[in-house]
C-alpha cells in the first residue's frame, strides 16, 4: 500500500492507492476509502447487521447512502479493484474495518466473561444441591437419581471452554443452551428426589424463585427431554 501525497487525513474519507510493484512494473491494483478514524463515541455499537461480518468478508452493498454512512463512521472500508490497465474499475467490495474486527472481538471477550460468571454461578448452586442430595439417606429415589448426579458433579469441575467441548451434548448447541441444559438437569434432579410426580411447568417454578420460572426450559423443551431421556 502506497498513500499518494495528495491524500488528506483530516478529511472524513480518505483514498488509499495500492500499489503492485516489480522488478519491471509499478502497478495501482486498487483503491482503498476508509475513515482515518472513529466517527462514533465508545458507547455507540454498529448497527446489527454489521454484528455478522468476519475478517476476509467481501460483501456487496447496494445502498449507497448506508454504505456512506458506515464508511464515515469508520464501521466498514470500501475496496475499488482496478483492472491491469491501472485506471478502468473491475469490482468494489466492501470489508469490515480496524476498528469493527476491534469491537466484535472485545464484545466476544465481554460475551465470554458474563457466560463464565453465570456458569460460575451454576457451578456454586449445583454443587450445594449435590452436597445435600448426597448426604441425604439411600432410598430407592436416590439410586434412580444417581447417574444425573454424576453428570452434574462433572460439570461442577468443568471449565466453560469444557462445557463448550462436552461431547455428550449436540455440537450445535451454543453455549447458553448448554448452559441452560444442565440447569434443566439440576433442576429436574432436585425436585424428582422429594416428588415422584410433577408436570413440566413444576420444574421450572420450583428451581426458579422469579416469576415466570414455570416457563424458563419451554424454548428447548423437546431437545431437553430427549437428551435427559438417553442420560
Amino acid at each position: 500500500m502506497d498513500i499518494d501525497d495528495r491524500t488528506n487525513l483530516s478529511l472524513p474519507l480518505v483514498d488509499l492507492p495500492i500499489i503492485k510493484k516489480t522488478a519491471r512494473t509499478y502497478r495501482k491494483v486498487a483503491i482503498i476509502t476508509m475513515s482515518p478514524s472513529l466517527q462514533v463515541d465508545g458507547t455507540q455499537a454498529p448497527d446489527s447487521s454489521l454484528l455478522k461480518w468476519t475478517v476476509g468478508k467481501r460483501a456487496n452493498i447496494t445502498d449507497k447512502a448506508q454504505a456512506f454512512e458506515w464508511l464515515s463512521k469508520g464501521w466498514i472500508i470500501k475496496e475499488l479493484r482496478l483492472k491491469r490497465d491501472g485506471k478502468t474499475l473491475d469490482q468494489v467490495y466492501y470489508r469490515m474495518s480496524y476498528y469493527l474486527h476491534e469491537y466484535l472481538t472485545a464484545q466476544s471477550l465481554n460475551e465470554k466473561d458474563k457466560q463464565s460468571t453465570e456458569f460460575e454461578r451454576y457451578q456454586l448452586t449445583a454443587r450445594t444441591i449435590v452436597d445435600d442430595l448426597t448426604l441425604k439417606s439411600k432410598n430407592e429415589r436416590s439410586v434412580l437419581l444417581s447417574p444425573l448426579l454424576k453428570q452434574i458433579s462433572t460439570s461442577i469441575n468443568w471449565t466453560i471452554d469444557e462445557l463448550k467441548d462436552a461431547d455428550m451434548l449436540p455440537k450445535s448447541w451454543s453455549i447458553a443452551k448448554r448452559m441452560k441444559f444442565y440447569e434443566f438437569v439440576l433442576a429436574f434432579t432436585l425436585l424428582s428426589s422429594s416428588q415422584e410426580v410433577f408436570d413440566w411447568k413444576e420444574i421450572g417454578a420450583h428451581f426458579y424463585s422469579s416469576i415466570g420460572g414455570s416457563k424458563a426450559f419451554d424454548q428447548y423443551k423437546e431437545d431437553f427431554i430427549h437428551l435427559l431421556e438417553i442420560m
